[in-house]
């Protein structure tokens, strides 16, 4: 869909709301219904609450937000303009920001250095060689990022047996898939060195190996610094990286002696609710948050940078924000869920069994990995509980725990990984 800032300049937007009046919000919202009636924005499937009007603030010296006197209306909002390519200087300032609030306003991770992973990619720093290689710690203490994207149907790079002394060597920088390259180029611009990417920094043919880290993925994500989510991203080749239409972006139009802006409005829903809806009007599904392995990703990393389709949303223990700053905390009931659990202010059998209502929902390719991609939040609850935990189940509350049916119909996998009596069956 071609721009409607292109097909509609602001010059044309002058013309017709020069007819509201200062001050006055009825006569503004008329102006800019006739406006958008008369630029056909409903052929484009746009409805007038899609679209919002503000005025821009911090915009710099020349265009300095304007005195409450040369507003349009005191009902308009002041809002940031959002970067308008993800991979843009002013995306990365913004996530640094976010980024330095969390660590000044919030208690989302301890001030110390963690353990890096058995294995972490070593990115080199800003301006160095583009390749990267694969570290074998020894104990090392330093702050890392995590990787949370889909593998989609085409696999993407891995480390095996046979690759593992290669990788340790050298990772040719045109053998990395699109995301990769993208969260590479990202974690050395946040001034990162180290990155955790599962399809790497695990032996993907290894069956003890991969085992043995997935049962350390909690530690993994919870002591990473920030994990970086390719939520928009099909699969490897999809990419972090985003330019939104023009119309998202927003367009200035003139009003007297100052200005105000038109953009449309950016849709958080899917990205934020696990997938329950989509993440767009007419833009798609968010393919990540849809899939079961991402949903421990999000729940255990302290705090999460989200690279969607139009902007960045970063969201933590204490909060969450996006660059447009439509997002309140109430979106993040899933970190707040999980921070009661860690802080006693409610009980662990009742978090898993909201856990589990979640979990269900979303997808998974390999059934057998039904209970694996749980096992990172399974080790912090069992630090929390007492009892054995078998197949989905919990000892002590394994009556009620039973007590599960299917809310909709699914087909049942060929092969069952599972025990009939464990949800995790069907």
């Amino acid at each position: 869909m071609r721009s409607i800032a292109h097909r509609f300049p602001a010059a044309a937007a002058a013309r017709k709301l020069k007819v509201a009046t200062a001050g006055s919000w009825s006569g503004l919202k008329i102006a800019l219904d006739e406006f958008r009636h008369s630029t056909r924005l409903e052929d484009a499937h746009a409805e007038l609450d899609w679209y919002e009007v503000y005025v821009v603030r911090d915009v710099g010296a020349r265009n300095r937000t304007p005195s409450p006197s040369r507003i349009p209306s005191p009902r308009l909002r002041m809002l940031p303009q959002i970067s308008g390519k993800t991979s843009s200087a002013e995306a990365v300032e913004w996530a640094q920001m976010a980024y330095l609030a969390c660590i000044l306003f919030h208690d989302c991770q301890g001030r110390d250095k963690p353990l890096l992973p058995t294995r972490i990619l070593d990115v080199g720093r800003r301006g160095g060689s583009q390749d990267i290689k694969l570290h074998i710690t020894r104990g090392e203490r330093e702050r890392y990022f995590c990787l949370s994207h889909c593998w989609g149907t085409a696999q993407p790079l891995t480390t095996t047996r046979e690759t593992l002394d290669e990788h340790r060597g050298n990772i040719p920088w045109s053998q990395l898939p699109r995301t990769f390259q993208e969260a590479v180029t990202f974690t050395r611009e946040m001034g990162v060195r180290y990155l955790w990417i599962d399809s790497l920094c695990i032996i993907q043919d290894d069956r003890d190996d991969w085992k043995k880290e997935a049962s350390r993925m909690f530690s993994i994500y919870e002591n990473a610094d920030l994990t970086l989510s390719a939520a928009a991203a099909p699969d490897s080749q999809g990419g972090c990286f985003a330019t939104p239409p023009s119309e998202y972006v927003g367009w200035a139009v003139p009003y007297r002696n100052t200005r105000f802006w038109v953009r449309r409005q950016i849709d958080h829903q899917g990205l934020l609710q696990n997938g329950s809806g989509p993440m767009f009007h007419g833009g798609g599904p968010c393919p990540l948050v849809t899939r079961a392995w991402v949903f421990q990703e999000r729940l255990l990393s302290p705090r999460v940078l989200h690279f969607s389709r139009h902007e960045l949303v970063f969201e933590c223990n204490g909060g969450c924000i996006c660059e447009c700053e439509a997002i309140d905390n109430s979106y993040i009931w899933h970190k707040k869920m999980w921070n009661k659990m860690r802080t006693g202010a409610d009980t662990a059998q009742r978090t898993w069994a909201q856990i589990l209502m979640a979990y269900t929902k979303l997808n998974i390719t390999n059934p057998s990995d039904r209970l694996p991609a749980l096992a990172g939040i399974v080790g912090r609850i069992k630090q929390k509980r007492t009892g054995r935990y078998v197949a989905g189940l919990w000892e002590e509350t394994i009556v009620s725990d039973l007590l599960w049916h299917v809310a909709t119909s699914r087909p049942k996998p060929s092969t069952r990984y599972a025990p009939s009596w464990s949800w995790a069956s069907v």
